[in-house]
């Protein structure tokens, strides 16, 4: 759970799908780790929700509360997903991708968070950004994330990663027979949620680990969070990761970064990325935010997507900071 502060203002007049009420307008700040959520909202009497506004990956969303008949009507159109793109400065190979990247990135509106330090990302801030350079072996993640408790939290069970379901410690079980070590074990269970999730899609909002597993149905989200619950299964301290990808074409835009989730694990002495739904992590890949499964704490990479702008990408040819890259 996170701090709210929550201010009551006064009364004021609304339309809503059951006609114009008189409904209290209340302004919250939700306090996240390295930044803050603004709302305001309107209520009734009974504190009954009606209507929301706040800021979401960049965009600002209004929710209101419908009836039944227009909450069962037909879906409007959206374009929401694809304004959260961000456009690359130019095409990016796979060498350069396979190798070691600096991006300069660009705050659309002022906020407080930060993009995260991970073993794989180097992050410092410049006036109104980032300069990130990602590999496989050039950044330092927290010594509190290496720490004995966090490793024992990202080996548990969680309502989203349910690596005690009986049904996936079987399945990870299975495919990691034989295989030695943390790393050939990941690879192989990256393999298999690769080919399990069968039918790749974005028509699912936000399923479980569980529900991935039986459906055989989900985005990369889904493939993130299956992959955590299967190394969790196995005694593999695991995490997810949200933040964008390149792709060199995607809903026919050329050289964008999308929206995207995937796996880190704990092997050695570091966090090291596996992306099930890609089917391997590279430089292509920019971590916003590290979070256990639980959708609402990915809220603080939300308020960068869609405020990212990429003026410039460098490959970086320092041996020190490409050392074992994959």
């Amino acid at each position: 759970s996170f701090p709210v502060q929550t201010k009551v203002l006064s009364r004021q007049q609304t339309d809503t799908y059951e006609g114009a009420k008189s409904l209290l307008k209340i302004e919250q700040i939700m306090r996240l780790p390295n930044t803050e959520v603004a709302a305001s909202a309107l209520v009734d009497a009974d504190f009954n929700l009606y209507l929301v506004d706040t800021a979401i990956g960049g965009l600002n969303m209004r929710l209101s509360a419908s009836t039944r008949a227009v909450a069962l009507a037909p879906n409007q159109s959206s374009n929401f997903f694809v304004e959260q793109f961000a456009k690359a400065p130019r095409a990016l190979s796979p060498a350069e991708q396979a190798g070691t990247l600096r991006y300069r990135l660009r705050l659309k509106t002022k906020t407080a968070t930060l993009a995260p330090q991970t073993d794989e990302q180097r992050v410092a801030a410049v006036p109104g950004g980032f300069d990130i350079v990602v590999c496989a072996r050039c950044g330092s993640a927290g010594a509190s994330e290496k720490s004995p408790a966090s490793l024992a939290l990202a080996r548990k069970p969680t309502a989203w990663v349910q690596s005690d379901d009986a049904e996936i410690k079987q399945a990870a079980l299975l495919q990691v027979k034989g295989k030695m070590g943390a790393q050939a074990q990941m690879i192989a269970l990256e393999a298999f949620v690769g080919t399990h999730i069968s039918k790749s899609n974005l028509t699912t909002a936000y399923a479980s680990a569980k529900e991935a597993f039986v459906s055989k149905t989900g985005d990369c989200t889904e493939h993130a969070l299956l992959l955590a619950a299967l190394g969790r299964a196995v005694g593999i301290p695991t995490r997810v990761v949200g933040g964008l990808a390149y792709a060199p074409n995607y809903l026919d835009q050329r050289d964008i970064f999308v929206p995207h989730a995937w796996t880190q694990a704990f092997i050695g002495d570091r966090w090291q990325s596996f992306d099930a739904a890609l089917g391997r992590f590279d430089s292509g890949h920019i971590a916003l935010a590290i979070t256990d499964g639980d959708p609402s704490s990915a809220f603080v990479g939300a308020t960068l997507l869609g405020n990212l702008a990429i003026d410039a990408i460098e490959v970086v040819s320092d041996p020190a900071a490409s050392e074992n890259a994959k």
